[in-house]
C-alpha cells in the first residue's frame, strides 16, 4: 500500500511538473509574442511616421511646384497676349511700310515725258543764233510716241517750254489715286528767247485733256472740269481744296540748246516740270523715239 501511494504521489508530482512546464512555456510564448507584436507595432508606427513626414514633404514640394506652374501659366498667357499684340503691331507697320513705299514710288514716277530734238540752228552774220528748229514728241511708258512728232521754229538759242501745272494733296499720292496720284501738266507753247511767249507755237490744245492722259475711256466730269476750268482752280482756293488741288499755276523751263542734241522734258509726281540733256539725237525707229 505504501508503495502504491508513493507511486501515485510521484505520478502526481510529474503531472504537476508537466503542467507547470506547459504553463511556463505558454506564459513565455505569450510574453514573447506580445513583445514581438509590440516591437512590430513600434516599427510600423515609426515607419508610418516616416512615411507621413515624407508625404508631407512631398505635398509641400508639390504645392510649390503647382504655384510655380500657375506662375508660368500666367507668364505664358501674358507672353501669348504680348506676342499677339506684337504680331498685330508688326502687321500694321508692314502695311504702313508698304503704303509709304508705294507713295515713294509714286513720288518718283514721271507722269509726262517728252523730248525736244534740236535739228538745226541758223546764225546771223556775226555768229549769233537767230533761229532754232526743234522737234517735239511726247512718249508713253514704253517710249512710243503718243502723237505724231511736230517740228517748230523758234527765235533764238534758248528754247522755252511753257505749261500749266496741277499739283494734288499728298494723301492722293499716298492712296495711289488713278488721276491725282501725281502732278499733271498741260503743255502750252514752245518759244525762243528772242520772241515773246505769245508768239510761241502751241503744243496741247487749249482747255482739252492732254493725249498722254487719255485712257480710251469716257472722261469723268472731274477731268473735263480740271482742264476746262484750270484758271478757276488757280484762283479759287475753296474750289481747289474741294478737288484736292494743292496748287495750279503756269510754269516754264528753258535751256540753252545745241544742234544735234536731245533734251528730256519730265513732270515728276513730287515736283514740277524739268528739262535735262539726254545726249545726242538717237536714230529714230518706227515704234520708239
Amino acid at each position: 500500500m505504501k508503495l502504491l501511494q508513493a507511486i501515485n504521489t510521484l505520478l502526481s508530482t510529474i503531472v504537476i511538473l508537466i503542467i507547470l512546464s506547459l504553463l511556463g512555456g505558454g506564459v513565455y510564448l505569450g510574453y514573447s509574442l506580445y513583445e514581438s507584436s509590440r516591437s512590430a507595432q513600434q516599427v510600423m508606427e515609426k515607419t508610418l511616421a516616416e512615411k507621413e513626414t515624407e508625404l508631407a514633404k512631398l505635398s509641400a514640394q508639390l504645392k510649390v511646384r503647382e504655384e510655380d506652374l500657375e506662375k508660368k501659366e500666367t507668364q505664358i498667357t501674358q507672353l501669348s497676349a504680348d506676342l499677339s499684340a506684337a504680331r498685330l503691331e508688326l502687321e500694321r507697320k508692314e502695311r504702313e511700310i508698304q503704303r509709304l513705299t508705294m507713295a515713294i514710288q509714286l513720288l518718283k514716277v514721271d507722269r509726262r515725258v517728252a523730248y525736244l530734238d534740236v535739228l538745226s540752228q541758223e546764225k546771223s552774220e556775226d555768229g549769233q543764233v537767230v533761229k532754232t528748229t526743234v522737234r517735239f514728241v511726247e512718249v508713253d511708258d514704253h517710249g512710243r510716241p503718243v502723237e505724231k512728232p511736230r517740228t517748230f521754229v523758234v527765235q533764238g538759242d534758248k528754247v522755252y517750254v511753257d505749261a500749266l501745272v496741277v499739283k494734288f494733296e499728298d494723301k492722293y499720292v499716298e492712296e495711289g489715286d488713278p488721276l491725282r496720284a501725281a502732278s499733271l501738266c498741260l503743255f502750252q507753247r514752245v518759244f525762243g528767247n528772242a520772241q515773246s511767249p505769245d508768239e510761241g507755237v502751241r503744243i496741247d490744245r487749249e482747255n482739252d485733256q492732254p493725249a498722254v492722259y487719255k485712257t480710251g475711256q469716257v472722261r469723268s466730269d472731274f477731268e473735263r472740269e480740271l482742264w476746262a476750268q484750270f484758271w478757276e482752280f488757280a484762283r479759287d482756293e475753296e474750289k481747289a481744296r474741294q478737288a484736292g488741288v494743292r496748287a495750279a499755276h503756269g510754269e516754264a523751263v528753258y535751256v540753252l540748246v545745241q544742234t544735234g542734241m536731245r533734251y528730256r522734258l519730265t513732270l515728276r509726281a513730287s515736283d514740277g516740270l524739268s528739262i535735262t540733256p539726254a545726249g545726242p539725237i538717237p536714230d529714230i525707229g518706227a515704234e520708239t523715239l
